[in-house]
């Protein structure tokens, strides 16, 4: 359970590692698949779970893996990336609740 663990934080810590080559310039690839072979081949990383994780954290490559294990931890990776994506979306509600006449402030009270 101890190394299950370690590889989720391991998994969850690099599952971006490709935006950063992505962002260099060098690689317009998918972050995901840069991050995977980057990983796999620059730094020697061989093992498949925190691979996976890596490979694995958006629905577009998820749902087309083939062989990955029910019970990879890469789904634990997926479904906390998309939460904090969407946590990052707070302007959204905020716009929302002008519109409507009800926006707050920080301490949550009313704006008149």
């Amino acid at each position: 359970m101890v190394d299950e663990k370690v590889r989720l934080i391991m998994g969850s810590l690099l599952h971006d590692t490709g935006k950063v080559i992505y962002r260099q310039g060098d690689d317009r690839r998918n972050h995901s698949i840069s991050g995977y072979d980057y990983l796999k081949e620059e730094t020697n990383l061989t093992d498949s779970e925190i691979l996976d994780c890596v490979r694995y954290h958006h629905a577009s490559l998820l749902k087309r893996a083939v062989g990955l294990k029910e019970n990879s931890l890469a789904y634990i990776v997926y479904l906390a990336d998309n939460i904090a994506a969407f946590s990052d979306l707070g302007w959204i509600i905020d716009i929302i609740m002008i519109a409507v006449g009800s926006f707050r402030d920080k301490a949550g009270m009313p704006l008149q």
